[in-house]
């Protein structure tokens, strides 16, 4: 056991010299020993999201409010999921490597992204509150096309990190839809109307479910998910993402 745990030590310091760890968003070489993903600099750059805040959908609120309380848009309609959150803003550093991962195929980056999500100490927020973590699921087409589910790739890491049970095919994408980057948020919510179905609501019912994506920009496609989740037998369900569109 000693002998295997002194080769995996060279091999780590290895690995290190002959590949050095970097930032994931600007590549600069991290310093020595480093365990975050992030330089300082860029670290610095990106807006976390902390309180003031909406307790319900998770919207961060602009100087001038210094308590947390229910935004507009909650109060007027209360969204199907019970609690949304986000690591941080979808802007600078934070979209820099979300595009990478997603648009370039870099997982490596998606790996990192939901090593830095599991670790954040957030402060009215926990992983191990939740039964079973649940990826939002893309359509079969489109999965073809990118070759990987980036909620997957990122609840997959927070799942083991958390040690929380991971479901990606309790839930289904079974109508395929327009990409909702191209739309505004009225046209969102009409273009995932029915694209989700739970196949196997077993798994769900009376479980409090996370459900987990890369963004949150309206919320459209997380509250449809969250919705037929909901309607199939979860106890509670929350959404994380790692970034919010503000």
């Amino acid at each position: 056991m000693r002998r295997d745990k002194t080769l995996g030590t060279i091999f780590a310091a290895l690995t290190e010299v002959l590949f050095p760890s970097r930032c994931l968003a600007c590549l600069s070489l991290l310093p020595d020993g480093s365990r975050h993903s992030l330089c300082p600099a860029c670290d610095a750059r990106i807006r976390y999201i902390k309180e003031p805040l909406c307790p319900v959908c998770g919207l961060p609120f602009e100087a001038g409010t210094t308590t947390s309380h229910p935004c507009g848009a909650c109060l007027k309609e209360r969204p199907p999921f019970d609690v949304a959150r986000a690591l941080g803003r979808y802007e600078g550093p934070l979209l820099e490597v979300i595009h990478r991962f997603k648009y370039r195929k870099d997982t490596a980056a998606g790996e990192a992204l939901g090593r830095l999500a599991a670790s954040y100490p957030f402060f009215d927020f926990s992983f191990t509150a939740y039964d079973v973590l649940v990826p939002v699921p893309l359509h079969l087409r489109r999965l073809r096309e990118r070759g990987f589910n980036q909620a997957l790739v990122l609840g997959r890491v927070v799942a083991r990190h958390h040690h929380l049970a991971l479901d990606f095919d309790a839930v289904a994408r079974h109508r395929d839809t327009t990409p909702q980057v191209s739309l505004d948020g009225k046209d969102r919510r009409e273009n995932v109307r029915d694209a989700f179905v739970v196949v196997r609501p077993q798994c769900l019912e009376g479980k409090r479910v996370l459900l987990v994506d890369d963004v949150f920009t309206t919320g459209s496609t997380v509250s449809e998910c969250a919705r037929v989740v909901k309607k199939a037998g979860a106890a509670w369900v929350g959404v994380f993402t790692v970034a919010r569109v503000v």
